[in-house]
């Protein structure tokens, strides 16, 4: 959904590529540790189609 949320990696030691799988820990002040895994899309695939980037 266009403008819906989001989390922006930045500094990555490689690049992303588009279709693989990746798992992270996400650690929030209230809910603490949250263990998640992610699947790069390219730029324009998937339900964000038409988001403009624009942070």
């Amino acid at each position: 959904e266009p403008g819906g949320y989001h989390l922006m990696l930045m500094q990555l030691k490689k690049p992303l590529a588009a279709g693989q799988r990746y798992k992270a820990v996400l650690v929030f002040e209230r809910a603490g540790s949250v263990e998640v895994e992610f699947e790069v899309r390219a730029m324009g695939d998937g339900p964000a189609r038409g988001h403009g980037h624009n942070h």
